[in-house]
């Protein structure tokens, strides 16, 4: 299984999703003066009504690293990645090469980075499991996407081909 059928719609999704929240709300963190008041209000919102302490204002710098990471990393990532599923590997970007090299380090990375963010979650002893489990719904997808295109990155030679299987080199 590659970026295709489903599985091609879900990613398109999760990374048709992601640049808006990336351009419109977690830019906030590292542009903050540079977003019109209705956007910020709607950000302040949702980290009070969700008690997300992460995305309370002052942020920590190490969040804010990490949304650095996503702006000039993964942002541009999501356009390729839009143009590649879109066209299905038949456009200027395959599923090979640096494309199937790139999806496997944004994975990586990615969920790398998402994980000291479930973590404080987790061991909020401030929250309850309700409290907890809806910020898993909102920060779930994050580790989740990029885990598994890391892993079918990882277990093919072309992310659109028919068979995902890798094939065997010969001598």
């Amino acid at each position: 299984m590659g970026l295709t059928g489903i599985t091609g719609i879900s990613f398109l999704g999760f990374f048709v999703s992601h640049i808006p929240v990336t351009l419109l709300l977690d830019s906030q963190i590292i542009f903050p003066d540079a977003h019109p008041q209705p956007l910020i209000d709607l950000l302040d919102w949702y980290a009070v009504t969700f008690d997300d302490k992460l995305m309370q204002r002052p942020v920590d710098t190490w969040l804010t690293s990490m949304l650095w990471i996503e702006f000039v990393f993964q942002l541009p990532f999501f356009f390729v990645a839009v143009y590649a599923i879109w066209t299905k590997g038949k456009g200027m970007v395959n599923g090979k090469g640096w494309f199937r090299s790139y999806c496997m380090l944004y994975g990586a990375s990615t969920a790398t980075t998402v994980v000291p963010i479930l973590t404080l979650v987790t061991l909020d002893p401030d929250k309850t499991l309700e409290q907890k489990l809806v910020l898993y719904g909102f920060y779930g997808p994050y580790f989740i996407f990029p885990v598994w295109i890391a892993l079918l990155a990882a277990s093919t030679d072309d992310l659109f081909a028919a068979s995902t299987k890798k094939q065997a080199k010969s001598d």
